[in-house]
C-alpha cells in the first residue's frame, strides 16, 4: 500500500492533533476532578495567535524526510507523493494558509486551523482530505519540523525558513 497525500495535504506537510500540542493539569481537570497544583510556565497552554501582522510570512524548504507505514517501518523519503524533495512552501500567517507550487504548475493551499506560540516555537495545525498536519518553526533559528499523517502512514520532514520580506529585498 502506497501513501499518496492529496495536493492540498502535500502543501501542508505535517501531522498532529491540536490537543497534543500542550500538556498540563488544566487539560485533565473536569467536573469532580481533584484540584491540581498551579501550572508552571512550561505546563501552560501555548498562546493561540490571532492574525494581526506580528509574524513575518515565511518561505520554507523541506529538504529531508522520512516516510513510515504500518508493518513496513520507516525509510528515507526522496518524494512526498509526486513532489520531489526539497519541497518549497510559503506560510502566510495573516491569511492563515500554507501554500506550495506543485511541479505540474498548480498552487496548492491548506488552511491553518490552529496557530499557537509556545516559547520560541510557532505551531501550525490543520486537517485536509483525511490527513492531519503539523508544522513547528523555531522563531529564532527558523528551523522547521513537520509531519503529515493518516491511519495509513506518516511523513516527517525537516528544513528551514526565511522571512518572505528578506527574499523580496534580494530582488
Amino acid at each position: 500500500m502506497t501513501v499518496q497525500p492529496t495536493a492540498l495535504a502535500r502543501a501542508a506537510i505535517a501531522a498532529a492533533v491540536a490537543s497534543t500540542l500542550w500538556t498540563g493539569p488544566a487539560r485533565a481537570q473536569g467536573a469532580g476532578a481533584p484540584a491540581a497544583a498551579p501550572a508552571t510556565a512550561a505546563q501552560e497552554r501555548p498562546a493561540v495567535i490571532a492574525p494581526n501582522g506580528d509574524i513575518a510570512d515565511l518561505a520554507c524548504s523541506v529538504a529531508k524526510g522520512t516516510i513510515c507505514r504500518p508493518g513496513e517501518g520507516c525509510n528515507p523519503a526522496e518524494k512526498l507523493g509526486e513532489e520531489k524533495l526539497p519541497i518549497k512552501i510559503t506560510i502566510d500567517f495573516d491569511n492563515r494558509v500554507v501554500m506550495s507550487a506543485l511541479s505540474r504548475g498548480y498552487i496548492s493551499a491548506s488552511r491553518i486551523s490552529l496557530l499557537a506560540r509556545d516559547g520560541d516555537q510557532l505551531m501550525l495545525h490543520g486537517i485536509e482530505h483525511g490527513f492531519a498536519w503539523l508544522i513547528s518553526v523555531d522563531e529564532k533559528t527558523r528551523v522547521l519540523s513537520m509531519s503529515i499523517n493518516s491511519a495509513r502512514g506518516a511523513f516527517a520532514g525537516f528544513g528551514d525558513c526565511v522571512a518572505v520580506e528578506v527574499l523580496q529585498n534580494k530582488k
